[in-house]
């Protein structure tokens, strides 16, 4: 999947023109259709029938929406010739790429995304997908974009919650596979970083991250330790949705990371100040989660629900060290309570 850093929205235009793309659809949320798509476009504005816009919000990465958008598809005979431009943040990629990959047994897609989460992580390695009911991706399917675009404009144009929940992505690459990564991230000014500048972080992350997919690229192994944080962070973004008390995908994470460090202490060779220093950095950037001792079942509940599970156990990828990541790990529910508790009384 070739990726493409580009400078200027003018720019982006350009490169999309040059490939002669017969027809392409765009699938966007309203607030990007408003403030980006067109600033993509040269300024043209799309036909009806041409853009799939829906409303922003994790709630509504459902099948419902995926049903819409293939609805509007089918209306206008979209071909398998043509191609969809997904713009926008995670929400759309993982969404515009599981309607791509379904339309018509699958056609073409092209993510340009416009959050530091998605042009960090959910825009790369071919996972798409949307909820079910309380579970995070339960329901999608693995293809790659055929381009991604990667335009740090976009970035200053972010308010600093939504740079602080890319970045949070961001520190679990230098975690899992570079330490020297992780300490350059941890010395930086999430709010006062230029746009010029995330653009050689942005680099490395994607570097990191697309070495491990392409060794692995369903998910069957080495792939897996990219859900570090993810098993809990997971469990406590979808309880926090439906409990109608939403945070950010990157700060259910950095929370997660907190957390199943903890438990790596107990389970592979993490050492306790390493988990600290994890621990100290990640509190200073994100403050706590609001959870407390009554959603530790519910919490529970969600992670033995986890999609990386098999033979009944909950398993997770956990440090060995900064920079070096296992999985398939199995780890007790009374491991997962006594990190949730050692979380909730920090």
């Amino acid at each position: 999947m070739p990726v493409h850093y580009i400078k200027s929205f003018t720019d982006v235009n350009a490169l999309i023109q040059s490939w002669g793309i017969e027809n392409y659809y765009v699938i966007t949320d309203h607030n990007c259709e408003t403030h980006c798509v067109s600033k993509l476009l040269g300024g043209q504005k799309l036909p009806t029938g041409r853009i799939f816009s829906f409303e922003p919000g994790e709630k509504n990465k459902t099948l419902h929406t995926f049903e819409n958008g293939i609805e509007l598809l089918s209306q206008n005979n979209l071909s398998r010739k043509d191609c969809i431009l997904n713009i926008g943040g995670g929400i759309t990629t993982d969404l515009g790429g599981f309607v791509a990959a379904c339309y018509k047994r699958g056609i073409d897609f092209i993510n340009i995304p416009t959050s530091l989460l998605a042009m960090v992580d959910a825009a790369h390695g071919g996972k798409v997908g949307v909820n079910h009911k309380h579970l995070k991706n339960y329901i999608g399917s693995f293809k790659p974009a055929k381009h991604t675009i990667i335009c740090p404009e976009f970035l200053k144009t972010l308010p600093s919650d939504e740079l602080e929940s890319g970045f949070a992505e961001m520190l679990k690459h230098g975690l899992i596979a570079d330490s020297d990564y992780w300490h350059d991230l941890i010395s930086i000014d999430v709010q006062h970083t230029t746009a010029s500048n995330w653009l050689n972080y942005i680099k490395t992350s994607i570097d990191i991250k697309s070495a491990i997919v392409s060794n692995d690229p369903l998910e069957t192994g080495e792939r897996k330790i990219l859900n570090f944080g993810h098993t809990v962070g997971h469990a406590i973004e979808s309880h926090l949705l439906h409990a109608n008390t939403p945070v950010h995908h990157g700060n259910a994470v950095a929370a997660g990371m907190v957390i199943e460090a903890h438990i790596g202490i107990s389970v592979t060779d993490l050492n306790s100040q390493s988990a600290d220093a994890i621990k100290n950095h990640i509190l200073s950037t994100y403050g706590k989660i609001p959870i407390h001792r009554d959603d530790i079942d519910r919490l529970i509940e969600l992670m033995l629900a986890d999609k990386k599970n098999h033979n009944d156990n909950v398993r997770m990828s956990l440090l060995n060290d900064i920079g070096d990541c296992g999985y398939d790990i199995p780890v007790s529910e009374e491991l997962m309570r006594n990190a949730l508790l050692y979380y909730i009384d920090l």
